[in-house]
């Protein structure tokens, strides 16, 4: 296993780890929680990849993602991971809020379904192919389920409002 440095704001902020399973390469980053959400990208000598928006587990922020060598090829030589704030310019829609309310308000979809389940408040859009996807700046915290023979994206948010990866559909 290799390590890489990570950065926030031009700081170290720890290190990744890169574990080579081939044909992919695992990156696991973990790094101390700050206020919104937060975007890793892997950085080489000729490129960058976005990892993903990093989730809230207690007072850590983590994110691990396999690559394949064709997608970690554009990037080179592997140099750091560096953390951005979520913001248009870095890939997402927000500049650094965490509460979903200030973030913006889900598109008003016929059919939504919305539920509070152990200090967890979930929202289900019906699946579409033919519309875009509900929510763009949450999709890695997307999960796509049956309820009641429909297809919906499920979206899961903590009692402090930070998205996170639902594990059940409640509905």
């Amino acid at each position: 296993m290799e390590y890489l440095p990570i950065f926030r704001g031009g700081k170290p902020a720890g290190k990744a780890a890169v574990e080579r399973q081939p044909p992919y390469t695992r990156i696991r980053v973990r790094t101390a929680s700050r206020v919104g959400i937060w975007r890793a990208w892997l950085i080489g000598e000729s490129g960058e990849i976005r990892i993903g928006a990093l989730e809230p587990d207690g007072n850590e922020s983590v994110i691990s993602r396999g690559f394949s060598r064709q997608a970690l090829s554009a990037a080179g030589r592997l140099l750091r991971v560096e953390l951005r704030p979520d913001s248009p310019e870095n890939g997402g829609q927000n500049n650094n809020n965490n509460n979903i309310s200030e973030r913006r308000e889900p598109p008003n979809t016929p059919g939504i379904l919305k539920r509070r389940v152990n200090q967890f408040d979930y929202i289900a859009f019906p699946y579409d192919n033919h519309q875009p996807f509900p929510m763009p700046e949450l999709f890695c915290f997307a999960r796509l389920d049956m309820i009641d023979s429909r297809q919906y994206w499920i979206f899961a948010f903590n009692h402090e409002k930070w998205p996170v990866i639902p594990s059940e559909t409640p509905f």
